[in-house]
């Protein structure tokens, strides 16, 4: 069963001055630019794009009064910085990654090359020796394996996490305001992904 992705993902946000402390870690004392998110908070963001791809489109949609709507970029400059350093965290793994990989296939390369030059000095071609050469011929193929593996089928989960990120920090943020201030808001996000 396929799953339905979407090419443009809006994520519902809403705030006023009695319930934007409900989106932070409670501990935290700094403004709240530089906050930490709660985690059930980054849940729902993390959820909110579980469909995504590469080339969705991925938006904020935040709703406010008049009154609360210098809240809006302090708080959203947050969920960038959280974003962002999970980008930052993201690509160094990947870097890892890369490095841990060559590095693993250059040793096997390596082992491949003494095991094809050493053996080949004292073993005949024929009987017993043949039998080795080939023990050898599948040993290398066993130990290239792993490395060749990775680096064909394992880095894109990895660029993929690391374009979310981006776009998750650089998304558009769509202002819905409010005119009157005795709006009642619901004070947990929503879960409103449009196709």
């Amino acid at each position: 069963m396929s799953k339905s992705v979407s090419k443009k993902i809006d994520v519902f946000l809403s705030i006023n001055r009695s319930t934007v402390n409900e989106y932070f870690n409670p501990h935290d004392p700094a403004p709240i630019y530089k906050r930490q998110l709660r985690r059930d908070m980054i849940a729902y963001l993390t959820e909110a794009v579980n469909t995504y791809t590469r080339d969705t489109v991925i938006r904020y949609k935040v709703s406010c009064t008049r009154d609360d709507k210098d809240l809006i970029e302090p708080f959203m400059q947050a969920v960038r910085r959280h974003f962002s350093t999970k980008e930052q965290v993201s690509v160094r793994e990947f870097e890892k990654f890369k490095r841990r990989t060559f590095r693993l296939l250059f040793m096997s390369l390596a082992m491949v090359m003494l095991c094809h030059t050493i053996p080949p000095l004292f073993l005949s071609s024929g009987g017993f020796g043949g039998t080795i050469m080939n023990s050898i011929d599948c040993f290398s193929w066993v130990i290239l394996w792993k490395p060749i593996d990775r680096l064909i089928f394992d880095w894109n989960p990895h660029l993929k996490e690391i374009s979310l990120y981006n776009k998750l920090t650089n998304s558009e943020v769509l202002i819905m305001e409010f005119a009157d201030t005795a709006v009642e808001m619901d004070s947990t996000p929503k879960l409103r992904a449009s196709a």
